[in-house]
């Protein structure tokens, strides 16, 4: 990585409005924020100088293009204990260890360019302290700078920061010097591999290799540690912090429209789904369960009215929710699924009923977590059923009690994915408001006249499971990433493992 080659995942936010374009000439940074004042190199000098002895940790810590959960957690806890900075620094630096708002290349660069003047002195052979970097640049500030940052606290502070990051990358480390230095320092790189592991990975990767570069990243940090759950309590609290932690970032609203802060990219989803495969399967499954079939759900049955309200809140996980459709009684057989959906002229209301006990919703995943589900239920009105339809209807309400009529069972410890809070569902004479009906495909009326788009029932049951393949396909795609990972274990045991003792 070297000054005017730094690319890192060319992500659709990073060319939002909000983003500012490099301007060389009059060495203007790229800013993140909304102001309409661009920041300058002199204005950082100037203006907010208390930043400057920041700025190679914040390099390095976005070096991957990923601030993790825990590098911001203590990240801002280090920062918002520096009383030195002043309000307009802290505001700035607040912007700048933002996880959803990545610095843009040419911001980083700057950075590196700015770093650059002060690098003199630095060893690039003994790979001194980052801290070192950081009071150099201090005291080549104003007399005030100086003293704010030569303090015993402010160095520990910073040390605290370089030791969040841990090792620091060879590559990230010498980007802060001369290109003349960078050349000798290429010419000296010992091949260890007949080829480029990178670009091997970029091939292989494919066109969406830096976005799985970003969940690789957010994946390897500490707070992604996987451990041995013996409690499913546990493991399905940790594998839902999983989920909010890749809602942070933004993966969880990849796939929806543009319209609420997605990427309308279902491609972007299935890279991420797939890289989640190297990782935990219970957190696969259930990011899955929330993004994929609850979300993917809305979007794919619902309308804009339905979209509007609903998924930003199911992609940021501020609404968790479930996909019930499977039944006890008819398994895969989900055209004659017996749940009901009778609609009350009278009231405007659906009548959620889960007639016989092998009715009841089966193996639902997100149950125990979630507080509203994609309900798949036989339509009726006027006497007449009109064929499976989806329902959002809500179970639990804000302090995660469950709602009159519904009952949810916990289906205990299975023999895998003991992360994802598997349940039942059983509905009684469960009301829910006309406009909780998904009707892309299906719409009744005030007075209960049903129309559709597709006149066929049969025709349209078969559209609407067509709408949520694209989901489904997510599955075997992870399960090939669950089947790397075994095979690399295996050719890595296989490769010191011997079979027979020493000869005689």
């Amino acid at each position: 990585m070297f000054l005017g080659q730094y690319s890192p995942a060319p992500y659709p936010f990073l060319s939002s409005k909000r983003n500012r374009i490099l301007d060389h000439q009059n060495d203007k940074i790229i800013s993140n924020r909304m102001s309409t004042t661009p920041i300058t190199v002199n204005e950082i000098r100037n203006e907010t100088p208390g930043l400057m002895p920041l700025l190679p940790l914040l390099y390095i810590a976005w070096a991957d293009a990923v601030l993790s959960p825990s590098e911001v957690k203590l990240i801002t806890a280090q920062i918002k204990g520096m009383d030195w900075l002043t309000p307009r620094e802290q505001e700035v630096v607040q912007e700048w260890t933002n996880p959803a708002e990545p610095p843009v290349p040419p911001l980083l660069n700057s950075w590196v360019s700015l770093i650059r003047r002060y690098s003199d002195g630095l060893d690039v052979h003994t790979r001194q302290s980052i801290v070192d970097l950081s009071l150099n640049m201090a005291a080549a500030g104003t007399q005030q700078v100086e003293k704010k940052w030569t303090s015993q606290g402010a160095r520990e502070a910073l040390e605290k920061i370089e030791e969040i990051l841990g090792h620091v990358a060879l590559k990230d480390y010498e980007n802060f010097f001369s290109e003349e230095e960078l050349r000798k320092q290429r010419e000296k790189v010992d091949k260890v591999a007949a080829f480029d592991v990178e670009k091997m990975t970029q091939l292989l990767d494919g066109e969406k290799a830096n976005l799985k570069k970003r969940a690789r990243a957010l994946l390897a940090d500490p707070e992604f540690k996987v451990t041995h759950f013996r409690d499913k309590e546990v493991y399905r609290k940790q594998v839902l912090q999983w989920c909010h932690y890749l809602a942070q970032q933004g993966f969880g609203k990849l796939h929806f429209p543009e319209s609420v802060g997605g990427n309308n990219s279902i491609s972007q989803y299935a890279a991420v789904f797939e890289t989640l495969g190297y990782h935990d399967l219970s957190l696969t499954i259930k990011f899955g369960v929330q993004v994929g079939l609850f979300g993917g759900s809305i979007m794919a049955l619902g309308t804009q009215k339905h979209h509007d309200k609903y998924l930003k809140r199911v992609g940021d996980l501020d609404l968790l929710g479930c996909f019930a459709m499977t039944e006890t009684g008819h398994g895969s057989n989900v055209r004659n699924c017996e749940t009901t959906a009778t609609f009350d002229v009278e009231k405007q209301e659906f009548i959620i009923h889960t007639p016989t006990n092998l009715a009841r919703k089966e193996y639902i995943g997100n149950a125990l977590h979630g507080r509203m589900a994609s309900v798949f239920a036989q339509l009726y009105t006027k006497g007449e059923c009109h064929g499976v339809h989806a329902f959002l209807v809500p179970y639990r309400d804000d302090e995660g009690n469950t709602l009159p009529g519904i009952r949810v069972e916990d289906c205990g410890y299975k023999l895998g994915l003991n992360g994802i809070d598997n349940g039942q569902f059983w509905f009684n004479q469960v009301r829910i408001p006309k406009e909780n009906l998904l009707d892309r495909f299906g719409q009744v009326a005030e007075d209960g006249t049903y129309t559709s788009p597709i006149e066929s029932q049969s025709r349209r049951f078969f559209t609407m499971l067509g709408t949520l393949v694209g989901g489904r396909v997510c599955v075997p795609i992870a399960g090939l990433s669950a089947a790397k990972s075994g095979l690399t274990i295996a050719v890595r045991h296989a490769l010191n493992r011997r079979q027979f003792g020493p000869e005689n």
